[in-house]
């Protein structure tokens, strides 16, 4: 897929989080789910968190902090489809992941400005992401290596996949 196509799909799913946030009230935002789980707050804390990882990955990758890999059908296959499946998937606890918080209660101003700066930060390294080496790859934990441009198409399908866990939550 072509970087202006990811960059196009990144900012309808981007509007598809910030009409998300417009639709909890301040209660709904930090009420415990009576299944448990997380509070819709701290998905929002989650993507925006997760997020800042995975274009750290994509920044590395274009700086050649990557090793050079060839291709991978693991990676391959879940970019080609084009979508995290629908199931709940626990990554493995790495240490970059220890630095999101998890709080209890946070604003629907700090997740905004959370998501405007996310924003920010993705439409500069769509460009870049896109004529970066394809051979260049750092390791995903669950997916396998992943070249700049497949980190910026996997953060996108992140958010996406998120969306689904706070539609349970509203």
């Amino acid at each position: 897929m072509r970087t202006d196509r990811k960059l196009a799909k990144f900012e309808r799913t981007y509007e598809r989080w910030m009409r998300a946030l417009e639709s909890f009230d301040a209660q709904a935002f930090t009420r415990l789910p009576s299944a448990g789980g997380w509070r819709a707050g701290q998905v929002f804390d989650h993507v925006v968190g997760a997020s800042a990882i995975i274009l750290d990955q994509v920044q590395l990758c274009i700086d050649g902090e990557a090793e050079e890999l060839g291709f991978r059908l693991k990676p391959a296959l879940l970019l080609l489809y084009g979508s995290i499946p629908p199931v709940r998937i626990k990554v493995p606890r790495a240490p970059a992941l220890a630095k999101i918080a998890q709080p209890e209660t946070r604003s629907q101003l700090a997740a905004r400005e959370g998501l405007e700066a996310l924003a920010l930060r993705t439409r500069s390294l769509a460009r870049p992401a896109g004529e970066a080496s394809k051979r260049l790859k750092r390791p995903h934990p669950i997916v396998g290596p992943l070249d700049a441009s497949q980190w910026f198409q996997f953060n996108e399908m992140h958010l996406r996949h998120h969306l689904r866990q706070l539609a349970r939550l509203g």
